[in-house]
């Protein structure tokens, strides 16, 4: 019976960890998207209030 509780602890924790992962993953990707969006900005004006319209 300790030995399941202890596994399905682990399994929570891990599934846990893959979602942490994953979120930290995602929030990086849209700071990089922004980051991106930026630069294009800075660099050329025009086309990017084009692509906000």
């Amino acid at each position: 019976m300790q030995s399941l509780c202890s596994q399905r602890c682990f399994l929570v924790f891990l599934v846990f960890l893959v979602f942490l992962v994953f979120l930290v993953f995602l929030v990086f990707l849209v700071f990089l998207l922004f980051l991106l969006f930026l630069v294009f900005q800075l660099l050329s004006p025009l086309p990017a209030v084009l692509l906000l319209v």
